[in-house]
């Protein structure tokens, strides 16, 4: 069995700490949610900011601490910053496509870089998208931004904290010095990934999808995580999205207590990022039990939101199918025929 659970599963001692920290804070910021009045949303944030740049940790956990705590603090300021601009764009359609296209450029033309950079940048246009959850006024939108980016640091200072107690041998790899490629590829990817996302946002406005920046965000993480492995990856996030939501609502149609569901967290969590070092169908299948449950914290619609979130992942998987299948079918017919056999 434990032979089993090591395909899918970190066992490595810096993983597991690092999925301790990050279930531990998040959890607290949900908690702050239920019993601390009059500041709701800014602890949703802030537990948002704590997942995000545990990610980022996660991805870098090769690296050497130094560069793990520059990315998290980066991560922290610049997803701050994006929380607070998608926001703000979110109550205007065209400002809000204006945001889309600029991230996605960004995201695209970074593709190539097998790099924390790149994934900062990923990150950072995905908070851009969940900003537009959060509609509210100019003040709100900054409040909602400091929130996050508190959030992010306290998760990089116990990042820190850790390192003072454990000698961590990481060091850095040696990574290409040019994040964005100009090439006839990536503008190519730019522009399918900008249709693919836009469209996505626009079809979720235009039927008022419940949680509608679930469909970009699922077409852009699908597309950008390995755009040469993009059925692969549909075919894990599709997967681990239906057992996931499967696991998540038997867990709440037996549950109802909000601090049972909280306290749920610390293990889902944990084996979340444990998982996102090994098996992305693994991860995906806790990630979306995380969500889940969380977004089931938030609103007392409970399985409703289950059910249309499911259902905005659905979409947002078959936009990007469809952009991968046409893709490649563009491509097949653009290369060159082989030449025919002369008997």
């Amino acid at each position: 069995m434990l032979h089993l659970y090591k395909h899918f599963i970190s066992f490595e001692t810096d993983v597991r700490h690092l999925a301790l920290r990050l279930s531990i804070l998040n959890t607290l910021c949900y908690l702050a949610y239920l019993y601390i009045p009059g500041y709701h949303p800014a602890f949703i944030c802030a537990a948002i900011a704590v997942f995000i740049v545990g990610l980022i940790e996660t991805i870098g956990i090769k690296y050497s601490t130094k560069r793990r705590i520059s990315f998290g603090l980066l991560m922290s300021f610049s997803s701050g910053v994006a929380l607070i601009l998608g926001s703000m764009a979110s109550q205007n359609i065209w400002l809000m496509s204006i945001g889309i296209m600029l991230f996605m450029l960004l995201v695209a033309l970074s593709s190539s870089a097998k790099s924390l950079p790149a994934n900062t940048i990923l990150f950072t246009a995905s908070i851009f998208i969940i900003g537009s959850n959060f509609p509210t006024t100019f003040e709100g939108s900054i409040g909602y931004g400091i929130a996050f980016i508190f959030g992010g640091v306290i998760m990089t200072l116990s990042g820190y904290i850790h390192s003072l107690y454990y000698d961590l041998k990481n060091t850095d790899y040696e990574e290409s010095k040019t994040l964005f490629n100009f090439n006839k590829t990536h503008w190519s990817f730019a522009i399918r990934l900008s249709i693919a996302v836009l469209g996505g946002y626009l079809l979720a406005i235009l039927f008022h999808f419940n949680q509608a920046y679930c469909v970009p965000m699922t077409t852009l993480i699908v597309l950008k995580i390995d755009n040469d492995f993009a059925w692969e990856r549909m075919k894990y996030r599709f997967a681990g999205t239906l057992l996931g939501s499967i696991l998540a609502l038997i867990l709440i149609y037996f549950i109802h207590d909000k601090l049972l569901l909280t306290l749920l967290l610390l293990p889902i969590n944990f084996l979340m990022v444990t998982s996102l070092a090994k098996h992305y169908g693994a991860y995906a299948f806790f990630l979306t039990a995380m969500i889940t449950i969380s977004l089931n914290i938030i609103d007392p619609q409970g399985i409703l939101i289950t059910e249309a979130r499911g259902l905005d992942t659905l979409v947002g998987v078959s936009i990007a199918a469809i952009v991968v299948l046409i893709t490649h079918k563009l491509n097949k017919s653009k290369a060159p025929k082989a030449p025919k056999k002369i008997d």
